[in-house]
């Protein structure tokens, strides 16, 4: 039996997904494993889609247990709770 994470995310991502809110089992122990799990509707997983040559995509950020996360390898454990929003950019005009 795996890790079990609440995975939560936001704005287009949920529509990506299909969901907003679940606890996934995870066979994994790290963010990367986590992401790679989520499959999408053509079949690609959310890893292939939030990442670009491993970085996570500008428009993007994670968090876990409320701290935002930037590595691939942080390990994860029973009970976290990971969320993904689009980042709001907010423009000043002059």
């Amino acid at each position: 039996m795996g890790i079990i994470i609440n995975v939560k995310v936001m704005g287009e991502a949920s529509r990506i997904l299909g969901w907003s809110e679940k606890e996934v089992e995870l066979e994994g122990s790290t963010l990367r494993d986590l992401l790679k799990s989520l499959v999408v509707a053509d079949g690609r997983s959310f890893y292939e889609i939030v990442f670009g040559e491993e970085q996570l995509l500008g428009r993007y950020v994670l968090t876990l247990n409320g701290q935002v996360v930037t590595s691939l390898e942080t390990p994860l454990s029973s009970g976290d709770r990971i969320m993904t929003m689009e980042m709001v950019r907010i423009f000043q005009g002059g």
